[in-house]
């Protein structure tokens, strides 16, 4: 999986250093701003973001999860900043499931559940994710509603 996160060169980068994507085909002259402030990425459309979400995480489910995010279109923008927190916190390309789930004590809720796949041990995965919470989830988790949460699963 990593590989071919990795190997992905014609779309969309990242770099560590920045805190959102960007995309390589636009111009400087054309969008300035975003250039510089590294969100180009928020100029695609949503189909573009989308794209960019399926490249970087593994939907468990696709078609359940796509038609989910695509109802709540404020889901797209918030994973792609997640995703790049989560390169922050959890190192390089770090494999996270999409998976819808429902609550079984409310009926027929629903969310996404992130699920982040790791080797490291129990201590230093709650470390790394108490620390995505403090340094930027707790500052975006109104923005999911209800409908978003990140775990980590140990492998």
């Amino acid at each position: 999986m990593a590989l071919q996160r990795s190997a992905w060169v014609s779309g969309p980068r990242w770099s560590p250093r920045q805190t959102s994507w960007m995309d390589p085909l636009e111009s400087a002259e054309t969008v300035p701003e975003a250039r510089e402030s590294g969100e180009g990425w928020r100029l695609w459309t949503t189909g573009q973001k989308w794209r960019a979400v399926e490249l970087l995480y593994d939907l468990v489910n696709p078609g359940s999860a796509s038609d989910f995010v695509r109802q709540r279109g404020y889901l797209v923008d918030l994973l792609l900043e997640a995703y790049a927190r989560l390169w922050l916190c959890f190192g390089d390309w770090p494999v996270v499931e999409l998976e819808l789930e429902g609550d079984p004590e409310v009926l027929r809720r629903r969310y996404l559940a992130a699920r982040i796949l790791t080797s490291l041990s129990p201590e230093e995965a709650v470390a790394r994710l108490e620390r995505f919470d403090e340094e930027w989830w707790l500052d975006h988790i109104g923005r999911a509603g209800r409908d978003l949460v990140f775990v980590p699963e140990f492998g």
